[in-house]
């Protein structure tokens, strides 16, 4: 150990009074360079040496780096004499710690309340006064920790509260004040999560109640500030689909209820707020499905009772709201006919123990065989001979096969016209708008129906005639 002789403890006592008596350090650089130098005579060369490290100086009172000197270990100088840092201690901790650039701005700086175990830590940017860094720290828990880009606006945000276990982040767009993304996250659990565009409209959203298992997602058009799309789950099942126009009205929506097993579709005209098609579906199976005309009216319905097996079908003309065709059918089997008049009258009627009509020719091809629950037809009214519905179906079927639907009989085109639901102008030239009314209706995808294939058929066939 090096032993000090009382001259170099007097001197150095000396050095350390220049400093510490409030005078503005370059007054004091003279003599703490003369005092220094006489240091390193007052003792031995390695005691000097020890000396001089202590002070930061060289043997003959030059500055030792361009860093300057430490006093009591808590301040450190620039060598041009500015503060370069200070540390604060407070039984043993540290308190306070900055740091400055040659300029005097602060580099950085760290406070620390005990009582709060709260740290806050500051960065700067080197060019600037701007803030870099923000960091808060509660009893070694981050509960703060901004960025900032070199203008001072935001780059990056995260809050924590410990206490309900919240997290936020958000980001920045680079070159604007505009909010790129926002997160919340609640033990440890996403229950927020936006996107934003960079004119500060949404882009995307989801939403998220953990106590109701409920997540809410919606996407927004690029254009505007429109919903594009919205969404809910619940429970991971889906139970709201809804898309959007780009002028906010509804394109398609769907809704799902879980406890009734009933799903319900709607589908809107492209250029219209008119619904097109409605679609309800329980526990997997079609029990009703409404289509509507431009001007809300329906063009036709169809309802499908699960317990009695029926399903009942619904035709209306297209210029007015007045039923065009009412047919009902039991386990598949058609049990009621009636056509109508666009004044709402009826024009002919089927059912089971009864027949009326307006229309001469029905007896020659149309009549109900209550023993079979099967409508007859016949294709030759000469004969008189009785086919039932499916035999004249096939018949037909097989003619429009051989001879492309040119040499089909008045009584032929009459029988047609009724059972596939269409006037006899559409028989004898099938417009574009009727042609797929009618293959949508008996396409085999749509209708399960044996009979609907080969009506499938003959339609197609009529169409291309």
């Amino acid at each position: 150990m090096v032993k000090f002789s009382a001259d170099f403890n007097n001197i150095f006592k000396k050095m350390t009074k220049i400093v510490d008596d409030g005078k503005p350090f370059e007054k004091n650089i003279k003599d703490f360079k003369r005092t220094a130098s006489e240091a390193s005579k007052a003792s031995t060369a390695d005691a000097a040496a020890d000396a001089a490290g202590r002070a930061k100086v060289n043997m003959d009172g030059s500055f030792k780096s361009a860093e300057g000197f430490i006093q009591g270990g808590e301040k450190e100088y620039y060598m041009s004499g500015k503060l370069k840092s200070e540390t604060e201690t407070i039984d043993g901790e540290v308190t306070k710690h900055y740091s400055y650039k040659t300029n005097g701005d602060f580099e950085t700086k760290m406070t620390f309340d005990p009582k709060t175990k709260t740290r806050v830590e500051t960065e700067y940017y080197m060019s600037s006064k701007q803030i870099r860094f923000e960091k808060e720290t509660i009893d070694g828990v981050v509960t703060k920790d901004f960025s900032y880009k070199p203008n001072g606006g935001l780059d990056k945000t995260m809050t924590f509260d410990p206490k309900t276990k919240t997290l936020v982040e958000s980001e920045y767009y680079a070159s604007l004040p505009q909010k790129q993304s926002e997160k919340e996250t609640i033990n440890g659990e996403v229950t927020k999560d936006f996107l934003y565009k960079a004119n500060g409209g949404f882009d995307r959203t989801m939403t998220y109640n953990p106590q109701t298992k409920t997540r809410l997602e919606t996407e927004y058009y690029m254009v505007n500030n429109q919903k594009h799309s919205e969404s809910e789950t619940i429970d991971d099942v889906i139970t709201k689909r809804f898309l959007y126009k780009p002028n906010g009205d509804f394109e398609r929506t769907m809704t799902y209820d879980p406890k009734a097993l009933t799903t319900t579709v709607t589908e809107y005209y492209s250029s219209l707020n008119q619904k097109n098609r409605l679609i309800e579906i329980v526990d997997g199976e079609m029990t009703k499905e409404f289509l509507y005309k431009h001007n809300g009216d329906f063009e036709k319905t169809t309802t499908f009772d699960p317990k009695t097996k029926t399903r009942i079908e619904t035709e209306y003309y297209l210029s007015s709201n007045q039923k065009r065709t009412y047919r009902e059918f039991v386990n598949g089997e058609e049990t009621k006919f009636e056509q109508y008049n666009p004044d709402g009258n009826k024009a002919q009627s089927d059912s089971s123990g009864s027949s009326s009509s307006s229309n001469s020719n029905q007896n020659s091809y149309n009549s109900y065989n209550s023993n079979s629950h099967k409508t007859t037809h016949t294709t030759n009214p000469s004969s008189g001979k009785k086919m039932t519905r499916s035999e004249f179906l096939t018949a037909m079927d097989q003619k429009l096969a051989h001879t492309g639907g040119y040499s089909l009989s008045e009584t032929e085109k009459t029988g047609l016209s009724k059972l596939l639901g269409t006037s006899e102008a559409e028989i004898n030239k099938m417009s574009k708008t009727e042609y797929r009314r009618l293959s949508m209706k008996y396409h085999p995808d749509r209708n399960q129906n044996p009979e609907a294939q080969i009506a499938y058929r003959l339609v197609n066939a009529l169409y291309n005639k």
